[in-house]
């Protein structure tokens, strides 16, 4: 820094954002940035612009650190797309792909976070490990990535297919043991609308945590419904075959939707060999051009935002001596009714998990029955499942008759 005089003026060093500097310790760095005309500092993880004030509620993404998996167990939530065994994957984050000859992976929730000096802090990470590799020579068709869909609804800051759209930032870490360039798409289902770009990881970044900043030009073709849909879906691609991977559509550019050139650009042969890992962790969408620090959301929020989309319901537990009273009908069930403890963005997908093997109560004494696999009524916001009965238009007392809880998913998400 120099002065003209006490009373004079202090001129601080000026330049591009290319001339940054890039010191081991950057925090308290001030300059003037002749790109963007702004002032700026280093908080120790990046660059901001001086006065900055961070809106609440600018990510559009929940969940981004990973923390909510309510998916605990192997069989629930796994959507059809996504390969078999994969295990039960963290809300918002579900892992899909196929097509492979061999290579089988776990999915799972980890502490493995940013842990160096000025990095946030961030609980938690998704963790894709490769059990078992496919070797070099991936089939065509194969494909596996983790994917994140966001509700139409919360597309409308971005006014896309408008003269007033915006551009939107997108940033993450990101650590992997593969090197090379890997494809990240955003795909618009409403107006069949695509956008593909790349980032790399270096050979000597490799096990190293890596944030990646990517930012989307605003699109003016095509509008975005305000409703439950699928307004944007990104996806961070750990590994492809050729047939996802054509050049006719150009990378970092809006246009017209081309399945086979979804993931152009992406090299990396992720799944080739047993134990390729992949982590991915404080993921954040927002409007403009500038990555602002990952906004921390506390857990119960994140959870009743999670819950919007997937809730597990306990009916009846493993303890023998439980029971519960049921109304009855007239015809030949009887039903008890949960209300959601957040109302579902659409009607969810019904599934009945668990040892539904279960007793009810009558004069004569336990007789056994269990739940019907279809409810009575499945709603936004609530779900009525139904048991058998002997005695139409009867309530029951209803227990368990063998270890084991029964419960039900209700499914928003895929």
């Amino acid at each position: 820094r120099t002065t003209t005089g006490t009373t004079g003026a202090g001129k601080f060093p000026v330049g591009t954002s290319a001339q940054r500097p890039n010191d081991a310790n950057m925090e308290g760095y001030f300059r003037y940035n002749s790109d963007t005309d702004q002032y700026e500092g280093h908080d120790g993880t990046e660059w901001f612009p001086f006065g900055r004030v961070e809106t609440p509620n600018r990510n559009v993404l929940i969940n981004g650190e990973m923390a909510v998996q309510q998916r605990f167990q192997a069989d629930i939530g796994i959507p059809t797309t996504a390969i078999a065994g994969a295990g039960p994957w963290i809300d918002q984050f579900p892992v899909s792909g196929g097509n492979y000859a061999t290579m089988a992976f776990q999915q799972q929730q980890t502490t493995d976070v940013p842990t160096a000096a000025g990095n946030p802090r961030f609980s938690n990470s998704i963790f894709i490990n490769c059990t078992v590799g496919e070797g070099n020579n991936i089939p065509a068709a194969a494909n596996v990535n983790i994917y994140y869909r966001v509700e139409a609804r919360d597309m409308s800051r971005f006014a896309f297919g408008t003269s007033n759209a915006k551009p939107m930032t997108l940033s993450f870490w990101v650590k992997t043991s593969v090197a090379g360039t890997y494809a990240l798409s955003f795909y618009r289902e409403d107006s069949l609308r695509s956008y593909t770009t790349t980032y790399d990881i270096a050979a000597g970044d490799v096990g190293v945590w890596q944030k990646i900043i990517k930012t989307i030009p605003a699109d003016t073709t095509g509008t975005i419904p305000l409703d439950a849909g699928n307004g944007l879906q990104i996806q961070w691609v750990l590994g492809t075959g050729s047939d996802l991977t054509g050049t006719t559509k150009p990378l970092n550019s809006w246009g017209a939707y081309v399945a086979s050139d979804l993931f152009r650009g992406h090299t990396a042969l992720w799944g080739a060999n047993t134990n390729d890992g992949f982590l991915l962790t404080g993921v954040q969408l927002e409007v403009g051009e500038t990555a602002t620090p990952f906004e921390h959301v506390p857990y119960e929020t994140q959870l009743r935002r999670c819950q919007r989309y997937y809730e597990e319901i306990l009916l009846l537990g493993g303890n023998l001596t439980q029971s519960v009273f049921v109304t009855g009908y007239g015809g030949s069930s009887a039903t008890w009714r949960f209300e959601h403890l957040v109302p579902k963005s659409k009607t969810p997908t019904y599934l009945l998990r668990g040892n539904n093997n279960i007793q009810a109560y009558w004069s004569s004494g336990w007789f056994n029955t269990s739940v019907n696999a279809n409810p009575w009524f499945n709603m936004p916001t609530f779900v009525a499942p139904q048991i058998a009965q002997t005695v139409s238009g009867y309530g029951h007392l209803v227990r368990k008759n063998t270890l084991g809880s029964c419960y039900i998913t209700l499914e928003a998400y895929t």
